[in-house]
């Protein structure tokens, strides 16, 4: 069962498009440093759609590598794509990187 608070992040990108994972990781830094108690990944800040399958999976990758220390905070990605092949890579892809 989740608990707590559950934060929605938001993806930070570079002018041409591309996430900026420095900028990306020192945010999901200090979501870990406010205590959150999850991270609902590449949903509900309404980018999560726009983002390729390798923009996600780079994201999961990401959070994982900041919060692997953290076991207590859920890491739930949000899989839903506008195909159905993709929305299947994305899924397998998050299933290895986050917990739900």
């Amino acid at each position: 069962m989740l608990e707590g608070v559950i934060a929605s992040h938001l993806t930070l990108l570079n002018e041409d498009g591309k996430i900026d994972f420095v900028e990306q990781r020192k945010y999901f830094e200090f979501l870990k440093s406010k205590s959150v108690d999850g991270l609902f990944l590449c949903g509900t800040t309404s980018e999560g759609l726009l983002l390729s399958f390798d923009k996600r999976k780079g994201l999961f990758r990401l959070a994982k590598d900041v919060f692997r220390n953290k076991e207590d905070v859920s890491l739930i990605a949000h899989c839903g794509f506008v195909n159905y092949h993709t929305l299947q890579k994305v899924w397998l892809s998050a299933s290895s990187h986050v917990d739900s």
